[in-house]
């Protein structure tokens, strides 16, 4: 339970760094941006070119790749497994966030249909990348299946929560 305790606030974390590197992103170009718990959307209407909306996509899937090198790194270092949830739940939400790229288009998806390299090629590199660092570092490390799966239902948990607060109560952050 203390391991649960501490991994649930980390991938709940992992959603609102994510959208706030979005956030960022977009009032650093000088966009005005809304934020709730799972989403950035601009105030206004538009981009004013496809690059900005392209850096403005990109921001929220670079840190949370940033996010899993920096877990992968200090349980390296440390050894300590209360932060594999930086590294298990930066995996988890991008392969999420495919998955539900075939109903409607997430970061990398967009990204990837701007270059024209098709819908799936960027979030499938992107996952690939994520679930083999996470697959190495749990080898490395010695993670049993057990472990994994509990990783897996706390990421679960918490996600679920995460995006059922933010549809039934539009949680506005910025």
């Amino acid at each position: 339970m203390r391991y649960a305790f501490t991994a649930i606030p980390i991938v709940f974390a992992t959603f609102v760094v994510h959208e706030f590197a979005h956030l960022a992103t977009g009032t650093l170009l000088g966009y005005e941006m809304k934020m709730t718990l799972n989403m950035v959307t601009l105030a206004s209407d538009t981009y004013q070119t496809v690059a900005h909306a392209m850096w403005v996509s990109a921001a929220g899937p670079v840190v949370t790749i940033l996010q899993a090198l920096v877990g992968a790194h200090f349980l390296r270092k440390t050894g300590d497994r209360r932060l594999y949830p930086l590294l298990f739940g930066a995996a988890f939400t991008r392969v999420l966030a495919f998955a539900v790229s075939v109903f409607h288009r997430n970061d990398e998806a967009r990204i990837s249909e701007w270059l024209g390299i098709g819908w799936i090629s960027l979030p499938a590199l992107v996952c690939a990348g994520l679930v083999c660092l996470t697959w190495r570092v749990s080898r490395r490390e010695q993670y049993t299946l057990r472990f994994n799966l509990l990783n897996w239902l706390i990421a679960s948990v918490a996600v679920t929560v995460l995006v059922f607060a933010d549809q039934l109560w539009k949680v506005r952050l910025l």
